[in-house]
């Protein structure tokens, strides 16, 4: 008995269509929709395969709507916190552009994005000075310009002023 009983479950559940039809518009990305006569898209879900229709110069391909989801940030491309993926502004741009190096001559204290301007090597950049360095980018305020400079000569023990 139980056999049979088993059988029958067994032919019930394979003869049983689980799957669902649907009718669907075509909507706009601004959400209005048609119908037109003669056209009609139908699809069964729970069917393991995806139809393009084709139709002379329109192809439908079938999708499913997303929510719409907001993303905050940055949205100005200018800034150095730019955002890519933001959909609105959060007012969080940051748009100020400097050296950002404490150590630098040209540090800017109001910088929030390093731009790649800091200049670092330290020396004398009066080309008039004795002690001239072409590589300086900020002066150290070590020029000497009408100064007086005593070099020794170690193997003629002769001392030279400059």
């Amino acid at each position: 008995m139980k056999k049979i009983l088993l059988t029958i479950t067994l032919i019930s559940f394979a003869t049983l269509s689980f799957s669902q039809q649907v009718s669907r518009y075509v909507v706009a990305s601004g959400g209005n929709y048609s119908t037109a006569s003669g056209i009609s898209v139908s699809s069964t879900i729970g069917e393991p395969m995806v139809n393009t229709l084709t139709a002379t110069a329109f192809i439908l391909t079938q999708g499913f709507q997303q929510a719409s989801i907001t993303y905050y940030g940055c949205t100005d491309s200018n800034a150095c916190n730019y955002d890519s993926t933001a959909t609105v502004d959060d007012g969080s741009c940051l748009t100020v552009y400097g050296c950002m190096d404490v150590t630098a001559c040209n540090y800017d204290s109001t910088a929030v994005c390093d731009d790649g301007s800091c200049l670092i090597v330290y020396g004398c950049t009066d080309s008039t000075a004795l002690n001239y360095n072409i590589s300086a980018t900020c002066d150290d305020g070590s020029c000497c310009v009408d100064c007086f400079i005593e070099y020794y000569h170690p193997q003629t023990n002769d001392h030279i002023y400059v």
